[in-house]
């Protein structure tokens, strides 16, 4: 029987946290070291060290790319979920976050404008994606910036308008799915 003052026999122990991640207890009764999860940085975080790199360094964009991503590589941190393209040379926001943020907001009002206004953003994303080089890098970006959550959103307050039903389905297969 363990009392409150051996060692390990907290009633509310927690694994010893280890240099590679935290120890488990296997069925054994053997220590499991669980792998250490990669950090992540935002899409944000990103794109201002490719702006920096341009600014302080005097890079051209796709130089500074390649530099952030290298720096991002080299510290460890996880950039799978980063869109790293350079098809936005001219520096101003990319189409398609814009069109997610005014899906977001379409998403938002509940008369028939707003859902009116969310099935054009849906469309325009559908049509930009099926047209763009690197569609699974745009989903990606998509996907981060919200534009499934707000098809959500949108099935949830017009369950009662099929056009916008169907709209909003296919947007959300489109993304989810992977291309042929």
């Amino acid at each position: 029987r363990r009392t409150p003052e051996s060692p390990g026999s907290s009633l509310f122990s927690l694994p010893a946290p280890t240099m590679n991640g935290m120890a488990r207890k296997t069925r054994d009764g053997a220590d499991k070291v669980a792998a250490p999860q990669a950090m992540r940085i935002s899409q944000e975080t990103f794109d201002d060290a490719v702006k920096e790199n341009m600014d302080d360094f005097s890079m051209e964009r796709v130089e500074a790319i390649a530099d952030a991503i290298s720096q991002f590589e080299m510290q460890g941190i996880d950039i799978s979920n980063i869109v790293t393209s350079t098809s936005n040379l001219n520096g101003g926001e990319d189409p398609l976050a814009a069109a997610v943020k005014r899906l977001v907001a379409a998403s938002k009002v509940e008369d028939a404008e707003g859902a009116s206004a969310a099935c054009a953003e849906m469309d325009l994303i559908y049509k930009t994606l099926s047209e763009a080089e690197a569609v699974a890098e745009g989903k990606l970006m998509v996907g981060n910036a919200g534009a499934i959550e707000a098809a959500l959103a949108v099935l949830d307050t017009h369950p009662r308008s099929s056009e916008t039903v169907l709209t909003a389905l296919k947007f959300i297969t489109a993304l989810t799915t992977k291309a042929d």
